[in-house]
């Protein structure tokens, strides 16, 4: 079974992504057709398992440990191109497992590069072992520093939209990168996980839990659902706990109020005038 499995993957990688993908190996450049049939198989045996033993301990994904194996060696990084520019990075395996503690609850296994020190992270959850990208890097040491602190012990599947397989990361960046790369604030929905609530008009602006009701102003429903106790409480079962990832938390709310994490400055709610985005409660011209 695992070997029909392994091939399914192998040829997928080729069909697909065969003239997209290079490897970088000792500072030299291959395509993976050449990488593949040239130099990864005349691996030795011992390197070769000791590979092996790194990739069982780590726990990848299934489709993520064939690719590994695919490739062979630990230190080569596998680079997805387009139209002769680099646009995602794999990390070496070596460098995978060397940082695989460094978050509670997610192993970091690439990037793309944005420019000036930042970054969108590529990693997967240790517990559903599904993708995420998420905002990360920064220009100095203090931006690079804030976003660790908060991802350290954050549980992805709260804050990003997951993806099931490795190639629908692949696939996402090599489509859009143009708009990725052309503003920090495009593409958001490569990152969030989105509200809900059945005929929202604005669903990457918050959670379901930040979404406000345009007829009780209650939060976790919307209009469709006000009144039903039985569809609002499958919406708190559901998906009462997701929230924004941390880049996108509202700045109209103070610092230490919880709920910023659920909704954005564009759909934060004055709880006074009840109008969008405008301003917080403080600066609310009823409060005065």
């Amino acid at each position: 079974m695992y070997q029909v499995y392994f091939k399914k993957i192998y040829d997928k990688l080729f069909r697909k992504y065969g003239n997209k993908i290079h490897i970088y190996l000792k500072k030299k450049e291959y395509n993976l057709k050449e990488f593949i049939y040239g130099i990864s198989r005349f691996t030795d045996q011992r390197v070769r398992q000791e590979y092996d033993d790194i990739i069982t301990v780590l726990n990848l994904p299934n489709e993520l440990e064939i690719i590994y194996k695919i490739i062979g060696l630990p230190n080569t990084i596998l680079v997805l191109v387009k139209d002769g520019r680099n646009i995602l990075y794999l990390d070496k395996l070596e460098q995978v497992f060397q940082n695989r503690e460094a978050y509670s609850h997610f192993i970091n296994i690439g990037h793309i590069y944005l420019g000036m020190g930042h970054i969108i992270g590529i990693g997967f959850s240790k517990i559903t072992k599904k993708y995420f990208f998420r905002r990360d890097g920064g220009a100095n040491g203090y931006e690079c520093a804030d976003h660790y602190n908060n991802y350290k012990d954050m549980r992805p599947e709260e804050y990003f939209r997951m993806y099931t397989s490795i190639f629908d990361i692949f696939y996402y960046a090599y489509y859009n990168i143009e708009s990725i790369l052309a503003s920090i604030d495009n593409n958001i929905d490569m990152f969030c996980i989105g509200c809900k609530v059945e005929g929202c008009r604005f669903p990457l602006s918050h959670t379901t839990s930040g979404h406000t009701c345009g007829k009780c102003y209650q939060p976790g429903h919307g209009i469709r659902e006000c009144g039903n106790y039985k569809k609002i409480e499958i919406l708190s079962l559901e998906y009462g706990n997701d929230k924004m990832p941390p880049n996108l938390w509202c700045r109209l709310c103070k610092k230490d109020v919880i709920y910023r994490n659920n909704h954005s400055s564009s759909a934060h709610v004055c709880r006074l005038c009840k109008q969008s985005g405008q301003h917080s409660l403080q600066h609310c011209s009823l409060s005065i």
